[in-house]
């Protein structure tokens, strides 16, 4: 069980770390020995922002890669173990606003349905259906269009 509970530790600091630039020191050796391999496949995107599950998933995968001893692919059917996600749900909300009723620092939050299992067994090692991951930017002042502060927000 505590197993368990410190890959869902390390899961979570991988999902969050790969959404907002942080990086957590230090490599994770907590899953079972069976588990050599991670398939992590592209995740599905059901929100409208273009390309947001490629850069999630790209995210994922270097995190992992570099947080654990074990070796991260896109192939399921090879993997020991596989990591499956959903983006149901993109926002960004302004949170600081000046005196022109402009926006100038936004929160961007997205919901994952995040599933990690063994492969062969099919037994769920971790499984969240709600889980959230938030980030803030701030506009920068010469910045004129909002989108080219968003995409660095969102990597």
């Amino acid at each position: 069980m505590r197993t368990i509970i410190g890959f869902l530790v390390a899961l979570s600091a991988v999902l969050l770390a790969g959404s907002c630039g942080y990086k957590v020191s230090g490599r994770y050796n907590g899953l079972p020995e069976s588990i050599r391999t991670i398939a992590v496949p592209v995740f599905d995107n059901r929100t409208p922002k273009f390309e947001l599950e490629q850069v999630l998933t790209a995210a994922v995968k270097r995190e992992l890669a570099e947080r654990s001893n074990r070796q991260v692919t896109s192939d399921k059917d090879t993997a020991d173990a596989v990591l499956t996600g959903t983006i149901l749900s993109y926002s960004t909300t302004p949170i600081g606003i000046k005196s022109e009723n402009v926006g100038t620092s936004f929160s961007v939050m997205m919901v994952v349905d995040v599933s990690f299992y063994e492969r062969n067994t099919g037994k769920v090692l971790y499984a969240n259906p709600q889980f959230v991951i938030r980030e803030e930017y701030t506009l920068s002042n010469q910045t004129k269009d909002f989108y080219l502060e968003e995409g660095p927000a969102i990597e």
